[in-house]
């Protein structure tokens, strides 16, 4: 194999990694932007939630309250 050879070798196998780093960072960035809407929709759950409880938590201070003026 000759320097030239040798080059162009070198050059092919440089693009090809090139290429293959390109692919694996737009698959990262995917991933990444699905772990963010995953993220997003679950902390949504819970607020939901937690506004739920705090709800329920106030309905039943102001069932307990009346009860105490009842007595």
């Amino acid at each position: 194999m000759n320097l030239l050879e040798a080059q162009q070798e070198i050059e092919e196998t440089k693009v090809a990694l090139e290429i293959k780093v390109i692919e694996r960072t737009k698959e990262l960035k995917d991933l990444s932007n699905n772990l963010d809407n995953q993220v997003r929709e679950k902390t949504k759950k819970l607020q939901e939630k937690v506004e739920e409880l705090e709800r329920f938590n106030k309905l039943v201070i102001g069932r307990e309250l009346k009860m105490l003026e009842l007595k």
